[in-house]
């Protein structure tokens, strides 16, 4: 039976872990396929309510939004720790 490699193993502390993990989602490119489900949502949204944006605002409230779920996300998982 074939075992496939273990890219984790022995990964060493728990630094080293973090950054083979992290460089391994960035890889996969992890950040375009979050972005990508952003802008579809952003999208319907506006659809939705038949909202019509210039570019600049289009961009400015896209960014607000992202930030604002980015930072209540991180809140959240700093909340959960033990």
């Amino acid at each position: 039976m074939f075992n496939p490699p273990n890219p984790y193993h022995n990964s060493g502390s728990y630094t080293d872990l973090l950054k083979h993990m992290t460089q391994r989602l960035r890889q996969q490119k992890i950040d375009d396929h979050i972005r990508e489900v952003f802008q579809q949502a952003f999208e319907k949204e506006l659809e939705i309510g038949s909202i019509v944006l210039s570019r600049p605002k289009r961009v400015r409230l896209f960014r607000g939004i992202v930030k604002a779920i980015l930072l209540d996300l991180l809140k959240s998982l700093d909340d959960t720790q033990p």
